[in-house]
C-alpha cells in the first residue's frame, strides 16, 4: 500500500518542482487507483502466508537459477526499467507515468493466477477493474487537457 501512494507524491512534487498540476479528473483518477490497490491488498492480505516468511528463508535451499534471476532483476533488469521510466517521464505527465504503482500489483495478481494457479476472487477482480478505470481516467483526462 505504501508504494501505491507514489502517484500522489509524484503529482505533489511535480506541482512544487515543475509548477505543473493535474486536473480535478486527474486527482480523482489517482484516488481511484489508490482505492483499487487497497482492495487488492486487503483481499491478498487475508489469504497471505507472507508475515514471518523471511524468518523461514534458508538461502541454502534457493536454486542457482533463482539466484541468477535475482541478480538479473537487481542489475540489468533495474537498469532497463529505470531507463524506460526516465524516457517516459520526458514525454508523459508525471501522474500518468506514476500509475506503474497501481498497475504492478494487478500484473502480479494476474501472473500469480496464470502461472502459479493462485485463486482469483471476485473482490480481486473488482480491485483490478478499479485500477484499470483509474488508469483510463488519467489517460483520457490528459487527452482532454491537450485538446
Amino acid at each position: 500500500m505504501l508504494i501505491a501512494t507514489v502517484p500522489i507524491w509524484m503529482v505533489v512534487a511535480d506541482r512544487v518542482v515543475n509548477h505543473r498540476s493535474i486536473s480535478l479528473a486527474g486527482w480523482l483518477a489517482v484516488g481511484i487507483g489508490l482505492a483499487g490497490v487497497a482492495i487488492l491488498a486487503r483481499q491478498q492480505g487475508r489469504e497471505s502466508w507472507l508475515p514471518g516468511e523471511l524468518s523461514r528463508l534458508d538461502p541454502g535451499h534457493v536454486s542457482g537459477r533463482s539466484w541468477l534471476a535475482l541478480l538479473y532483476l537487481i542489475g540489468p533488469g533495474s537498469l532497463l526499467a529505470m531507463t524506460c521510466y526516465v524516457i517516459a517521464l520526458r514525454g508523459l505527465p508525471t501522474a500518468t507515468v506514476s500509475t506503474y504503482a497501481y498497475v504492478n500489483p494487478v500484473v502480479a495478481v494476474a501472473l500469480g493466477w496464470l502461472l502459479l494457479g493462485e485463486r482469483l476472487t471476485l473482490v480481486t477482480m473488482l480491485g483490478g477493474a478499479v485500477v484499470l478505470v483509474s488508469v483510463v481516467l488519467l489517460l483520457t483526462s490528459r487527452s482532454r487537457q491537450e485538446a
